[in-house]
């Protein structure tokens, strides 16, 4: 990679200021000890959230005893390259709508994946 033309960023930092007033920082780093897991906080007034990975959420409301929300994961010893397995997801949904002909497998197009991505 070193070597290579990779021009994606290893780490940025964003601020944002919504119409409302209200403002948010979000940090992201590339490089961690834990190689492909995400880790997620998010801090607010009254609280905050913290995600490790696909399986849990804690939730701290400030002044209370925290609450461990558990999902389904994926099946053991299951390994999902790019993005936690979407890439593999939109890729065989993709080949399955077209081998098929049937569009509506497709559940939304560019403008609504660029939308969901907007701040």
């Amino acid at each position: 990679v070193y070597h290579a033309d990779n021009d994606v960023c290893d780490q940025q930092v964003v601020n944002l200021e919504f119409e409302t007033g209200q403002t948010a920082t979000f940090s992201m780093i590339a490089f961690t000890n834990d190689v492909c897991l995400r880790k997620s906080r998010i801090f607010g007034t009254l609280g905050e959230l913290e995600c490790v990975g696909e399986t849990s959420i804690k939730m701290q409301i400030f002044g209370e005893a925290p609450e461990l929300v558990q999902f389904d994961g994926a099946p053991e010893g299951t390994y999902l390259p790019g993005h936690n397995g979407a890439d593999l997801y939109l890729a065989t949904t993709f080949f399955d709508a077209v081998r098929s002909g049937d569009g509506s497998k497709i559940l939304s197009g560019p403008l609504e994946s660029l939308e969901s991505h907007e701040m």
